[in-house]
């Protein structure tokens, strides 16, 4: 029985920057402060922006430029979960299916929870074309604030952007 005035052991202090020299960690921080500096970019920006653009707007229509970016995290959030179940499953089938030998070697891997089956490809593998279409839809949205297109196009873009 330990006394209440006992403190537990101090961990010793361990550097967080040792993490960058682990070339996987670097790759990955790296990508998603990109990923995020652009959309808390757009975010910061938008009402001055569109204000530039579209200066006949009022500070409620600006608010109400902020509804796409919600609505996109709304719906594709729910859309990704399900998205991401099916192609689980379909991994998981595509592993049943194989000859015994060319499974992994490691426990059952058909299922999600095992450390053998192979979480990298069925969380990845959509991750080029879902990043197509996020910097596809960041193009688009800056042309068409430079060119002054009507407002749905840009409200469209930031809707797809936050879809993705």
């Amino acid at each position: 029985m330990t006394q209440f005035n006992e403190r537990p052991l101090r961990k010793p202090f361990t550097n967080p920057l040792e993490m960058f020299s682990y070339p996987d960690v670097t790759i990955l921080l790296l990508f998603n402060s990109t990923y995020y500096a652009v959309m808390y970019g757009v975010m910061a920006s938008l009402s001055s922006t569109f204000k530039k653009a579209y200066g006949d707007l009022t500070e409620t229509d600006l608010g109400l430029c902020f509804i796409p970016i919600g609505g996109g995290m709304l719906l594709g959030s729910s859309v990704a979960g399900s998205f991401m179940d099916a192609y689980y499953r379909k991994v998981r089938d595509n592993l049943i299916h194989q000859p015994e030998e060319r499974r992994p070697l490691l426990g059952n891997d058909t299922d999600p929870e095992d450390p053998s089956f192979p979480i990298e490809k069925a969380r990845l593998h959509v991750l080029p074309y879902i990043m197509f279409v996020y910097t596809a839809s960041v193009i688009g949205y800056g042309w068409s604030l430079q060119s002054r297109v009507t407002i749905l196009v840009p409200l469209i873009l930031l809707f797809i952007r936050k879809f993705s």
